[in-house]
Formats: structure tokens, C-alpha cells, sequence
């Protein structure tokens, strides 16, 4: 998984590297490139790592915007270049150059293995809030999240995190993102669960603790 996820890190690098500028027909060069012109490096001390920011890039095929970062772990020497870790951050509702406008704090993470091309697509149906007469919705959903998708509160709504789960088959994954709203109360989110299968939504309200539920069959 941390191959692929390299490999996706590489090819994206190297897509935006070839809009830069010439540098020979080398792939790596092109990669190089973009990493020395445009990615930040910061130094956390209570964390104790260095971590290498890219800047914002626009995902192919119009799926959204990315943020990389490499993370390398101290050993006694320093940062240890055996030591890192990568991670992806993600913004569904925004394509080519509308990404550069967006607030990098509204990004989200998505951890290798976890499908991003279907939970970004299940992001992107959650924009517009509930759909009557196709989405589902708990109790306390039904009251309370609409609430959060007027609007004047939408701004204030975003996704925090997103995974996937594989229940079986090739069609069988189920993605389940989780957002924030201004109107909750402190803990609480909105869970949103689906599937490629089901073009319902299942809204609940949960904490960080709370199992989602299955999306229906």
C-alpha cells in the first residue's frame, strides 16, 4: 500500500513538474524540480521531525486538490531518511487553478489504502447536504443536520476525515466521511456513509468514537 501510494505521490509530482518548465526528458529531474522550486520544509521541535510541504496541486481529471507531505522521524543523529512517513491531504470541491484560492486548514486526510478516487466522489455528493427522497437519515440527522448545509452555515462545514472499507467484491467498497459543523455541539460530527452501488446517503450524528452504520444495500 505505501508503494502505491508512493508511486501516486511520484506521478503527481511529475505531472505538475512537466507544466513547469524543461528540464531534459529525465522524470526524476522533473520531480527534483518541482520539489527545490516549490515545497517548504518545517522543523517541529515538540513533534520532534522534519516535515517537506508541497503546495497545493490540482489532482487529474478534475477530482479535487491535493497538499503532500513527507514526514522524516528523528533518530539520535536527526532526521533519519530511513525513518518517513508520507500523507495526503485533500479538498474534493475545487479543480485546476480554483485550488491555489483555498484555505489549506479545509483540506482533509485520507490515509494509503483507502480508495480516494470514491471517497472524494462521496464527498462531492455531500456538498448540497441531504437529498430528500434518496438520502437516509437518523433521527437526530433529520432535525439537526440540515441545519448545517443553509446557506449562510455551509462555509462553516467541512470534512475532516474520510475511509473506505472493503466488504466484498470488486463493487463492494463502502465510504464513510466525517464532517465538522459549527452548529453541533463540541465532540460531535456528522457521519455520512455510502456506496458506488447505492446513490444513498446514510446521515447520522456521531462522536469519534461512534460506528457508523453500514450504508444499505
Amino acid at each position: 500500500m505505501m508503494l502505491r501510494h508512493c508511486l501516486a505521490l511520484l506521478s503527481c509530482l511529475w505531472m505538475t513538474a512537466a507544466h513547469a518548465g524543461p528540464a531534459g526528458d529525465d522524470p526524476a529531474a522533473l520531480v527534483k524540480q518541482a520539489i527545490e522550486r516549490d515545497w517548504t520544509a518545517q522543523r517541529n521541535d515538540a513533534g520532534g521531525y522534519t516535515a517537506l510541504t508541497s503546495p497545493i496541486y490540482p489532482m487529474p481529471f478534475g477530482q479535487g486538490c491535493v497538499i503532500h507531505q513527507l514526514y522524516f522521524l528523528d533518530d539520535l543523529a536527526g532526521p533519519s531518511m530511513g525513518r518517513m512517513v508520507a500523507e495526503d491531504r485533500y479538498y474534493a470541491f475545487a479543480t485546476g487553478e480554483a485550488c491555489q484560492a483555498i484555505d489549506p486548514a479545509r483540506f482533509f486526510g485520507i490515509e494509503p489504502g483507502n480508495d480516494v478516487s470514491g471517497l472524494l466522489d462521496l464527498a462531492v455528493r455531500l456538498k448540497a447536504g441531504p437529498q430528500a427522497g434518496r438520502d437516509t437519515l437518523s433521527r437526530d440527522a433529520q432535525a439537526r443536520v440540515p441545519a448545517c448545509f443553509t446557506p449562510e452555515a455551509v462555509a462553516g462545514t467541512k470534512v475532516i476525515r474520510a475511509t473506505s472499507h472493503r466488504v466484498g467484491g470488486v463493487r463492494g467498497e463502502e465510504y464513510r466521511v466525517v464532517l465538522a459543523c459549527a452548529s453541533l455541539r463540541d465532540g460531535e460530527e456528522i457521519h455520512a456513509s455510502g456506496s458506488r452501488k447505492d446513490a444513498s446517503v446514510h446521515w447520522d450524528i456521531g462522536s469519534l468514537t461512534t460506528v457508523v452504520p453500514a450504508a444499505a444495500d
